[in-house]
């Protein structure tokens, strides 16, 4: 009995390692969006927008939405994608203030700490939005369109990864830069 919930906690913890995973490629690209040059102010030129925009006509199609549908649909990701953004922006402001506060000669522990527990907490709050918004929508589908939505988006996110990956290699995205990995271990 034991081993059974020993697996089933295994692979509880593998989907949301997985889950986690996803959530954090979306969120690096939408960071790396300012040094790809991308307009940030016109909202239906940028990525995200495009993606977003491209993931509802999929699920319409898929799920053979009828209009009202798929405007409650729309409706949903807009109060999601709003909120993300507010998320973005504010994490954006602690990044570059956690970076200045640890660039300092002798960083301040306390605001490192802060900081640090303000970016987590948006980084929790990024996951619920995403949580929240599936549960909206599969809660306005019946059950075979549940089951469709979530084999829907999965085979669409791994196409996604593909084409990205193969854009990559033909250099058709910039690779992001690691950052420089200091020579000397910072002194305590």
């Amino acid at each position: 009995m034991l081993k059974t919930h020993i697996r089933k906690g295994e692979s509880d913890m593998k989907g949301r390692k997985f889950r986690l995973t996803m959530v954090l490629m979306i969120f690096t690209g939408i960071m790396v969006l300012p040094t790809l040059g991308l307009a940030q102010d016109k909202a239906k030129e940028t990525w995200w927008a495009h993606y977003m925009e491209q993931r509802q006509e999929i699920l319409v199609k898929a799920l053979k939405l009828s209009p009202e549908k798929a405007k409650e649909l729309a409706a949903i990701d807009e109060k999601y994608s709003k909120e993300r953004h507010g998320i973005f922006d504010r994490m954006k402001k602690f990044q570059a203030d956690l970076t200045a506060a640890l660039a300092a000669p002798k960083p301040d522990e306390a605001k490192v700490k802060e900081l640090v527990g303000l970016i987590t907490k948006d980084q929790d709050a990024i996951m619920t939005t995403f949580r929240e918004q599936r549960n909206a929508e599969m809660a306005m589908l019946t059950p075979l369109q549940q089951g469709e939505y979530l084999v829907t988006l999965k085979k669409w996110r791994q196409e996604m990864m593909e084409k990205h990956k193969a854009a990559k290699k033909e250099g058709e995205t910039p690779a992001v830069k690691a950052p420089e990995v200091p020579k000397e271990a910072p002194k305590k």
